[in-house]
């Protein structure tokens, strides 16, 4: 497996650009030892992209895409993918080219610039390419997309991210529409998760029941975490994984931010990584 991060907040290499973004690439194997490539998220526009090529990445060469959820700075790079490869086919959640807005809740919706979801031309210009993720959905052997993740603990509390009701009123968003993505290699588990937002906590504890008894699972992407004492999603993280510490991996950015990527490495003996954009993890 070898993940290189096309896009983040942060860099620590002048070589590569950032922006208020995650994308990465994947490489693994099918059953048949075939190279498969993954995209995972855009980021906001398309410095991943110019990041890839700096790589030497041909983002043409994916056998899959996957939009993590319905915001921006995940999806916003659709355009330009499709420009650099038509072809591609995306997987998003049900529910992720739906109105997402920063607001308080009971405002009356109005598509404004407070608007941070996907736009809808791109759904309207390339229907047929989207495939909209209900249920878990085995991709091939070995690689899987899993739906929005049951709330075992508390979601963080995601301020100001709303999405709309039946009445035309924001409401805080449930992030059905986030989607994860799984790829098991022999003994080992890999989770990718965009941002988190139904809580890291709930999301790794949905992928080990899904694929229980690894000898290891690695996390990647952002964790959606802040200070512990707001949120607690590192105290929940911590609860799920005592006494199997060593069992655990986390890398981590974008929304974490390098801060509570150092919170968390202090807070669990499991070894802990930053994703800076441009880098690249042979696993």
């Amino acid at each position: 497996m070898k993940i290189t991060i096309l896009c983040d907040n942060e860099t620590d290499s002048s070589a590569y650009l950032t922006e208020h973004g995650f994308s990465c690439w994947i490489e693994t194997k099918d059953r048949k030892e075939d190279p498969v490539k993954i995209l995972f998220d855009t980021g906001k526009s398309d410095i991943f992209l110019t990041n890839a090529a700096r790589r030497g990445i041909d983002v043409r060469a994916n056998r899959y895409t996957v939009i993590s959820h319905g915001h921006y700075d995940h999806g916003g790079g659709l355009a330009a993918l499709y420009k650099e490869a038509p072809h591609s086919h995306i997987y998003l959640g049900k529910g992720a080219f739906d109105a997402h807005l920063e607001g308080e809740e009971g405002e009356k919706y109005y598509y404004s610039e407070k608007n941070i979801g996907l736009s809808p031309k791109r759904l309207k210009e390339n229907k047929s390419h989207y495939t909209f993720i209900e249920k878990e959905t085995i991709l091939e052997e070995g690689i899987e997309l899993l739906p929005a993740s049951p709330l075992t603990y508390p979601m963080p509390p995601n301020a100001g991210l709303c999405e709309v009701d039946g009445k035309g009123r924001l409401r805080k968003d449930s992030f059905e529409h986030e989607i994860y993505l799984t790829i098991r290699e022999e003994d080992e588990l890999y989770l990718f998760t965009g941002c988190a937002h139904r809580g890291i906590a709930n999301i790794a504890a949905y992928a080990e029941t899904r694929y229980p008894g690894l000898a290891r699972y690695t996390v990647i992407g952002g964790f959606h975490i802040k200070k512990d004492r707001e949120d607690g999603q590192i105290t929940l993280l911590k609860d799920l994984i005592r006494g199997r510490e060593e069992k655990w991996r986390f890398l981590t950015g974008h929304c974490s931010g390098t801060e509570k990527m150092k919170l968390l490495e202090e807070s669990v003996s499991s070894p802990v990584s930053y994703t800076f954009a441009g880098t690249a993890f042979s696993l």
